[in-house]
């Protein structure tokens, strides 16, 4: 039995843990875009912000994938699967021309999601700095090294974080939020204010109900933005931490049933047989609500990609929904927040 999993995420790796224990000869490839093994990713802001180094992030040498008899392919990238024959198409990174065909038994997707671009800001990508990768902090960082002002774009926890992280970097920052309000579906009201007062008070500037309009760029540089107000702000540097959306683009054609991202049952089965999906990229059918969800969290990517794992490996297992708390420190004050995770 061969399982491909497209994803070193937290579905992707907890997976392939949970495959590996209960088929021990069972053939495992694990295939992700990035030139990294897992890494833990919501450190990220932290380590932008300078709290700690790099060690932290990649705690699976690649020994380790070798230990647990595990295939992983760094700097691959799935073109597209093909259900009717089980297989995907792969290339490398090193040489794009030469795509490869992966036979599978069974899969799962996990290839997670990306930051959402507003369609006037696409032909300007490149001018954007967002941090879902380690690769992406590392650019924002040395970005930073020649920059004094920022706008961070997105009323998110990662937006909020980007803020804290770049003003650790000593940027003078702006605030910006397309809602009245930041961390809407989260965080209590009474702590967006909390939080609001303290962002203020450590200087950074908050602008709510507005967006980015255009970029304004001077050779090849960024030098400001224009809002959806058409009020003009001066800065060196743009950060977007905008809503995520699941990376389904690839799936084009295969048969897969799409609606915000890859539909699944509480056992983190497709409309295909043999096709799971888990983390980031799926919408979960949970029987509680009677709907299918997208969950953006590192937890709840965990625990989908632990019932794939175990549904893969031939064992019944299915999620239900609950509430997770979270507590954690800003600025010196706690905040306190909640969302929906699943459990099983």
């Amino acid at each position: 039995m061969h399982h491909i999993i497209i994803g070193d995420g937290p579905a992707g790796e907890k997976a392939a843990e949970i495959i590996r224990r209960e088929q021990p000869n069972d053939a495992i490839t694990l295939i992700t875009e990035e030139p990294y093994p897992f890494y833990l990713r919501p450190g990220l802001m932290n380590y932008l912000a300078g709290e700690f180094n790099d060690h932290p992030f990649c705690v699976k040498e690649i020994a380790r994938y070798r230990e647990r008899n595990i295939d992983l392919r760094l700097n691959t990238r799935v073109t597209r699967i093909n259900p009717e024959s089980q297989e995907v198409s792969v290339v490398s990174s090193h040489d794009a021309r030469a795509e490869q065909q992966l036979h599978y038994d069974r899969l799962l997707i996990a290839a997670g999601a990306s930051y959402f671009i507003p369609p006037q800001l696409i032909p300007v990508q490149q001018y954007l700095q967002m941090v879902y990768t380690l690769d992406d902090a590392n650019r924002l960082l040395a970005a930073s090294k020649t920059a004094k002002s920022a706008i961070v774009m997105g009323g998110s926890l990662l937006g909020v974080e980007l803020v804290r992280a770049l003003y650790q970097l000593g940027l003078q920052v702006i605030y910006l939020t397309r809602k009245e309000t930041f961390w809407p579906r989260t965080l209590f009201h009474t702590q967006a204010e909390q939080v609001a007062a303290l962002l203020r008070q450590h200087g950074i500037e908050l602008i709510f109900g507005e967006d980015i309009r255009e970029l304004l760029i001077q050779s090849d540089k960024v030098i400001g933005i224009i809002t959806t107000k058409r009020r003009e702000l001066p800065c060196d540097l743009v950060g977007i931490a905008t809503d995520l959306v699941p990376n389904v683009g690839f799936l084009k054609n295969s048969g897969l049933k799409i609606f915000r991202g890859v539909v699944v049952d509480p056992h983190m089965r497709t409309n295909i047989p043999n096709v799971y999906a888990a983390g980031d990229i799926a919408q979960v059918y949970y029987t509680k609500t009677r709907m299918h969800q997208v969950h953006y969290s590192w937890i709840n990517a965990t625990e989908e990609g632990e019932i794939a794992g175990w549904n893969m490996a031939g064992i019944s297992r299915t999620i239900r929904e609950e509430y997770a708390n979270d507590e954690f420190e800003m600025y010196g004050m706690n905040i306190f927040s909640r969302w929906t995770h699943a459990k099983q």
